[in-house]
């Protein structure tokens, strides 16, 4: 068993390293490296087996090193070598030297009761080749392998679209395929060396009886009776069929998830002793059987002595793994270690990302390191031309900001959110504004403020506003013309507010309603119609009533709101 990885300098890895246990579940964002440590776990076995066997017979090259080329690579094919290498640089310079940058992969592991440490880098030639030495632990990592006890992955990718007809093959062959991640050729070779193996492996259980415990695997999951393999000499082809309401069937006529899950387990069987990396291998599964099949990928592996390393996105599978699993959360190049002494509450908000919060906003929180809350895009949108009205310093940090909508005026929306994302991201700044909330209590995790009127828009709600938006609609319609224009405004706002509340602007309906509901929307639809136009003019565009505001005449508050709002954003 391997008990810690390290990788510096691949692909998309600068630096990782954590440890492992019997069963491992990593979890994170598309394209956040997952799949990558799978490949440099390949790179690793690749470089030190062959590296062993060169020494062996003294076919090591000048430099001590084993010379690999692009063919070695079946788990991770590429057009040019440098691209192994994190952004492509493989050499810097220092003092006017060109130096080679290495990329390192380190396992550490556990091996008859006897703790090991196998350190390989790598070396980049060219675009076809590149070198591997074992810079420490050959002896320990030798004897190992000598005693058929080496470390060996197998790599199992989510299924493709499987043919009706499969040849037969030697292991050799089905490892390629495997490694190039072609696994629906090789469904039905797989099933067969569970029978039928080329070399005994080293395990007590004969091959009938896994046979037996992979047959009724399936028929509990899947309700399929599955039939031996059977090889058709004259054809040179595997046959492999199931039973299913007593009709009989191809194996290709099953289902994507009928045929994943028996992947995983056939392969297990007939691979006893060996560290699985299972890349998805939730896929095509609904999600009452994701978590039967993690349930039974582990059984099966204890019973064959394996170890597993899965990657996945599945919040059931994190569900599972939290209290049966190491969990290791990959984020921006990161490895959080979510172990048994992890609390509860840290799992919830890491599940919290696979599902509400969305990976993306855990990658902008890291990147801004700030999130500001509102309730939606409108306020954003009035903010930015508040900002520019008043030209606020923090204008040009709007545009930029990390900000998330609640979609409501309830703290307790953005405060969870926020608590998701401080417990990866310790030091990130947060605020939420909304309108106003009577009775707002401080929060310790979250800095909340509201709006002292009702909401943002009682800011710059306001006859005169309209009035002048009025007459500068004239420019647009000049045959109706602003003086018609600006007199029809202002005999709908007459009809449309209560005539104390239009005789005293300084009454509290005007700081208390919430007038972008009850006053705006009540306006525009019936002076557009006054008029004999179409209505143009809606909510989403009422921001734009704050460039018609002289700068003197906005509130206080929003200057010291922007303020509070520039200090979060810097």
């Amino acid at each position: 068993m391997i008990t810690r990885i390290t990788i510096n300098n691949f692909k998309k890895l600068e630096q990782i390293s954590f440890p492992l246990s019997q069963s491992v579940v990593i979890i994170g964002p598309n394209n956040s490296g997952k799949s990558t440590i799978f490949q440099a776990l390949c790179l690793w076995e690749i470089g030190v087996t062959n590296f062993i066997y060169a020494k062996k017979v003294n076919k090591l090259n000048k430099n001590g090193a084993l010379t690999l080329n692009r063919q070695s690579l079946l788990n991770s094919p590429i057009a040019n070598m440098r691209f192994l290498w994190k952004d492509q640089k493989v050499a810097f310079n220092s003092g006017g030297k060109k130096i080679d940058l290495k990329l390192e992969i380190s396992l550490e592991g556990n091996t008859g009761g006897k703790d090991w440490v196998c350190k390989t880098e790598f070396t980049y030639y060219n675009e076809e080749s590149f070198s591997c030495r074992v810079i420490s632990g050959l002896n320990e990592i030798t004897e190992i392998y000598e005693k058929q006890e080496g470390v060996h992955f197998g790599f199992l990718q989510p299924m493709s679209g499987i043919s009706s007809i499969e040849d037969k093959f030697e292991q050799g062959a089905i490892d390629r395929r495997l490694g190039e991640g072609r696994t629906a050729e090789v469904l039905r070779n797989i099933c067969y060396k569970v029978l039928y193996p080329e070399i005994a492996k080293k395990d007590s259980v004969n091959t009938e009886e896994k046979w037996r415990k992979l047959t009724l695997a399936i028929k509990s999951m899947f309700g399929a009776a599955l039939q031996k393999p059977e090889y058709i000499k004259v054809t040179g082809t595997i046959q492999l069929e199931y039973i299913e309401n007593n009709i009989r069937y191809d194996i290709s006529s099953g289902g994507r998830g009928f045929q994943q899950t028996l992947l995983l387990l056939s392969y297990m069987y007939a691979n006893p002793n060996t560290i699985l990396l299972l890349d998805e291998p939730d896929a095509h599964l609904e999600v009452i059987r994701q978590r039967e099949a993690f349930q039974l990928v582990n059984q099966v592996a204890n019973e064959m002595n394996s170890q597993i390393i899965i990657a996945s996105h599945s919040e059931v599978v994190l569900d599972e793994a939290a209290e049966a699993s190491k969990v290791i959360a990959l984020i921006e190049n990161k490895v959080f270690e979510l172990n048994e002494s992890s609390s509860p509450q840290k799992i919830r908000y890491i599940k919290k990302a696979l599902t509400e919060i969305g990976w993306e906003k855990y990658y902008l929180a890291r990147i801004r390191k700030h999130v500001l809350y509102l309730e939606g895009s409108t306020d954003l949108q009035m903010l930015q031309h508040l900002a520019i009205k008043l030209k606020h310093k923090v204008e040009p940090l709007l545009k930029v900001a990390n900000v998330q909508y609640t979609a409501d005026n309830v703290p307790g929306t953005a405060i969870n959110n926020f608590a998701s994302l401080q417990e990866i991201f310790p030091q990130l700044k947060g605020l939420a504004l909304f309108d106003n909330l009577p009775n707002l209590q401080e929060n310790p995790k979250l800095k909340v403020i509201c709006w002292t009127r009702r909401e943002l828009e009682n800011y710059f709600a306001k006859p005169d506003i309209l009035y002048l938006f009025a007459k500068l609609l004239g420019d647009k319609y000049t045959a109706i013309g602003s003086a018609k224009l600006v007199e029809t405004m202002e005999q709908t706002v007459k009809d449309s507010t209560v005539p104390l509340y239009l005789k005293d602007l300084s009454h509290d309906w005007w700081h208390k309603a919430k007038l972008s509901d009850d006053w705006l929307d009540v306006i525009f639809p019936e002076f557009y119609k006054r008029i004999g136009l179409p209505q143009d003019f809606y909510k989403r565009d009422y921001y734009q009533l704050i460039m018609l505001m002289k700068p003197e005449h906005i509130d206080k508050e929003v200057l010291e709101k922007l303020d509070i709002i520039h200090k979060i954003l810097t």
